[in-house]
């Protein structure tokens, strides 16, 4: 990749459309388990679901619904879900990213029992961090603009060197300071980056009770996966000894207050007030061209995959098992990707008229082309584990815990795998006003912040760049809160 810039003319800018398909769709979505929402509010109060037999048992444990009551089972549930995510990008000395995540879940579960049948369907958001917005910029994206325009940036870099050498040394005698260190350097800036992702799920499928004891299911999953991101671009000046960071057209304007407040002769004083009136033209120019979608991604696909399950209830016991294949996405043109395959298993026990306790796991398999990791997908689990106490006949009280632990590691990367885990809890309450109708109030929250180094990986072939993007995520503890009702007609 070879290109020339001439540093005193004026230059045309092209947008940063190119940039943040191929670098790193999937960062901020980390946690297809270790950080997952949840698809009903039950979820929120009790997380060890894979057992149940209730109307969450349609995306839980779907073969669980052939022991549900004969009628028609209707649910409707809302999730708010939020989170600060911090990183710091330990490539490039651009300071850190501080952007906020909030998202709105509805989930809708629909259930008819008849006799040994019953049919099932689903519709809820899963994987994905809704709506994201960075606050002070977007560092994998500032990876991706400086690796692609890494031959810009060196000229700019060489010409602002001798910049530096004049001004910082004070030459010729009797110039101001105006303080252009050594290891300052000029690099490319996100700002105002806002992102979507969503991984839209819809199910459905029918289960079948072959005795008093055991049911099996089988269905199909839609996954609809949409994604945006866009934002703007600025030259910015680094400063590594300090953490200072300016805008290019900032630094170069408050040198030049500093050259024209400065009421001594000297020679080729006018050459350079003129030298740094033509920098913060074309800053001004470069920011004023590329202020608003100055870079877009955007993509959206469909996967679908078969879904079967088995429940056996005994007595006061029931065990559930489901397993979800791959579902593939093609992503639009010739990129695709894998939602991997999971397995859930979970087991709960009556153990009296007012208590009942469940375990439960879910496991995501091994997967070379996952999206929501960026990459492979090398180990990912849960374990939960729930009680739940019956008051009286109007309310509930549930508690629950969850471990989750997930190794990544970024598409085309020899690195090193990126490593989450987490612990949850979860409470909340359950009312029946009258009957046949409950209503669930949960809220959960993970017990300390998520921390890891990402690394992500990005090759353009056009423009013959090959970049390793080395990430601290701190991502602080997600808090989702949720009401649903629950209906028996």
């Amino acid at each position: 990749m070879t290109r020339k810039i001439n540093r005193r003319s004026s230059r045309t800018w092209l947008p940063f459309v190119l940039c943040v398909m191929g670098s790193t769709l999937g960062a901020h979505a980390q946690g297809y388990l270790t950080d997952a929402t949840t698809t009903h509010a039950v979820l929120t109060r009790d997380p060890a679901r894979q057992a149940s037999t209730e109307i969450d048992a349609v995306v839980t444990n779907p073969a669980g619904t052939a022991f549900m009551a004969d009628g028609l089972h209707l649910s409707a549930s809302g999730i708010f879900s939020f989170r600060n995510i911090g990183v710091t990008d330990l490539n490039l000395p651009t300071g850190t990213m501080d952007a906020k995540e909030t998202r709105f879940l509805p989930a809708v579960q629909v259930a008819y029992k008849k006799n040994r049948w019953a049919l099932s369907a689903s519709f809820s958001s899963e994987g994905g961090y809704g709506r994201l917005k960075a606050k002070d910029g977007d560092l994998d994206v500032n990876s991706c603009i400086n690796a692609m325009y890494d031959e810009y940036l060196d000229v700019i870099n060489e010409t602002f060197m001798l910049e530096k050498v004049v001004f910082g040394l004070a030459v010729p005698d009797g110039a101001p300071d105006v303080d252009m260190r050594e290891d300052d350097r000029i690099v490319l800036e996100s700002r105002n980056v806002k992102a979507k992702l969503y991984n839209w799920t819809t199910r459905l499928g029918v289960s079948y009770r072959f005795n008093d004891y055991l049911s099996a299911y089988v269905g199909i999953k839609a996954n609809r996966v949409y994604f945006r991101k866009n934002g703007s671009v600025r030259g910015a000046v680094v400063r590594p000894s300090t953490n200072e960071i300016w805008s290019a057209s900032e630094y170069y304007q408050s040198r030049l207050d500093v050259m024209k407040q400065d009421d001594s002769n000297y020679e080729l004083k006018d050459e350079m007030v003129d030298l740094l009136n033509s920098e913060v033209e074309t800053w001004n120019s470069f920011e004023q061209q590329n202020n608003g979608n100055a870079y877009a991604s955007y993509g959206k696909g469909w996967g679908f995959a078969p879904i079967i399950g088995l429940d056996f209830n005994y007595k006061d016991f029931n065990i559930g098992a489901k397993y979800e294949f791959a579902s593939h996405v093609n992503w639009g043109g010739t990129s695709d990707f894998n939602i991997p395959a999971n397995l859930s298993i979970g087991l709960s026990w009556q153990a009296s008229d007012k208590w009942k306790v469940a375990a439960g796991s879910d496991i995501v398999l091994p997967e070379d082309k996952s999206f929501f990791a960026s990459g492979k997908v090398n180990t990912a689990y849960n374990i939960s584990a729930s009680a739940t106490y019956y008051i009286n006949d109007k309310w509930l009280a549930s508690g629950g815990y969850t471990y989750a632990h997930e190794q990544f590691m970024a598409n085309g990367s020899q690195t090193p795998p990126s490593s989450f885990h987490t612990n949850r809890i979860s409470l909340g309450v359950a009312y029946n006003p009258i009957d046949k109708l409950k209503i669930d109030f949960g809220v959960s929250t993970a017990l300390h912040d998520l921390e890891a180094i990402w690394y992500s990986h990005l090759t353009s072939q056009d423009l013959d760049v090959s970049y390793e993007f080395k990430g601290q995520y701190e991502f602080k503890p997600r808090i989702q809160a949720a009401v649903g009702i629950s209906w028996t007609l």
